[in-house]
């Protein structure tokens, strides 16, 4: 699945790309990715529920 996000900061893209690929990559190379892109921990946390959240219909 390609999303083209245009308006939001490069870290917030990353964050999102991360959370969406979890389970594909598995938890440490999600925060790495993160890391080596420097996107602070947190945002990648929130990404993360903000990703469950949606694909579950809450």
């Amino acid at each position: 699945m390609q999303v083209t996000y245009t308006t939001l900061h490069p870290q917030a893209m990353h964050a999102i790309r991360a959370a969406a690929n979890w389970r594909t990559w598995g938890p440490h190379a999600a925060i790495q990715y993160c890391r080596n892109r420097r996107v602070p921990l947190r945002l990648m946390v929130l990404a993360r529920q903000l990703q469950v959240a949606t694909c579950h219909g809450f």
